[in-house]
């Protein structure tokens, strides 16, 4: 009888560490998991961030792109460009004079 009950034990000690060997292992993976899930997260959060910039971007884009195709056709108009050149770099038509005005700083006393 005596060595029934120490086989008993015996296989039930056996048993017990499989189970827990088992849970080991089995949380182990859980764990491992959740890790690679958490770090596919991040990276898919940060290719999203990285997306929404460029998308900004290209959009500021677009609109400069579209600002200087309109500036280029307003530019094949030879009198958009005489006012260009008459406004900002003061050319003159032969025979004319220019004068730059600047407003006058207020007095003191008014």
């Amino acid at each position: 009888m005596a060595g029934e009950r120490g086989s008993m034990r015996d296989g039930r000690r056996a048993s017990g560490i499989r189970r827990r060997t088992a849970f080991v292992l089995f949380s182990a993976c859980i764990v491992a998991a959740v890790m690679l899930f958490l770090r596919a997260e991040e990276k898919i959060r940060i290719v999203r961030a990285e997306l929404e910039s460029k998308q900004a971007t290209l959009e500021k884009l677009k609109a400069e792109n579209e600002a200087l195709r309109r500036e280029r056709e307003r530019l094949l108009d030879p009198d958009y460009v005489t006012d260009i050149a008459r406004t900002e770099w003061f050319w003159a038509k032969d025979g004319e004079i220019l004068f730059k005005l600047t407003p006058e700083a207020p007095k003191k006393g008014d």
